[in-house]
């Protein structure tokens, strides 16, 4: 198990810095991301608001300039024609994001801080035409920081069936997640990453690697949680994140 960390949001500063946030003792507000209003491809360093939400696109590693990695594309789901020349669903009429093999999705509340749940997302494998799949051809994971810079991960396996589905906390793979769904949804974390995986007929999975791999995301909801003033964790370095897999094989566990 490859262990890594993830850049954006808070993760963004210098390791060890001591950097402090006093959270105002507001509520956070419930949230369903649904990247409503959003256009045109997503370099690292962009970011939008939502909902009381930082929504950022992010790569590994201080050194990357901003816009110089193409982590994905928001995709309207009612114009088939803007997910050319890939194969996407056609079960979802909205917007939503393409994630490429090449970065995360880096998501943290305002004020930074502040706590809040995961609680499901919405994902479908997206083809390139001419490929043959295996039956579970990617995967997503879900790796939350907590305030006192620990980590879990759960992961989302992603079958060939070109569709958007619904995916809980409880639906995670425990034998690839750090935590089982259930609590992981019961946690509170300051900043979560997502990031997707593609994976092999013998599920040899490889991500962050720029890589072929697409996977639609969409409707990531975050429960609503009291706001507890929390130290802002400081970056932590590449080996310090619980990140299963990052840049190498997953094996299947016996």
């Amino acid at each position: 198990m490859n262990k890594s960390t993830l850049r954006g949001g808070v993760l963004g500063r210098v390791l060890g810095a001591a950097i402090f946030a006093l959270a105002s003792a507001s509520a956070a507000q419930a949230a369903v991301i649904t990247f409503e209003g959003q256009t045109g491809p997503a370099y690292n360093g962009r970011s939008f608001q939502e909902d009381g939400y930082t929504v950022a696109f992010e790569v590994l590693g201080g050194m990357t300039d901003p816009g110089s990695v193409l982590v994905g594309r928001f995709i309207d789901g009612s114009v088939p024609a803007t997910c050319a020349p890939s194969i996407c669903p056609t079960n979802n009429p909205t917007t939503y994001f393409d994630l490429f093999n090449s970065g995360l999705i880096d998501i943290i509340a305002a004020p930074t801080g502040s706590t809040f749940r995961f609680t499901s997302l919405d994902a479908s494998f997206i083809a390139t035409p001419g490929v043959a799949y295996p039956a579970i051809p990617a995967a997503l994971q879900i790796i939350g920081l907590r305030a006192d810079q620990t980590t879990e991960t759960i992961q989302f396996n992603i079958p060939d069936t070109i569709a958007f589905q619904t995916y809980d906390a409880a639906d995670a793979d425990l034998l690839r997640s750090t935590i089982d769904g259930a609590t992981f949804a019961m946690t509170d974390f300051v900043e979560i990453a997502i990031i997707g995986f593609r994976c092999d007929e013998n599920f040899f999975c490889s991500g962050l690697d720029n890589g072929p791999g697409e996977i639609g995301v969409d409707n990531i909801v975050l429960s609503d949680l009291p706001v507890n003033p929390v130290p802002e964790p400081a970056t932590l370095s590449l080996l310090a994140f619980g990140l299963l897999g990052l840049g190498a094989r997953m094996r299947r566990r016996h």
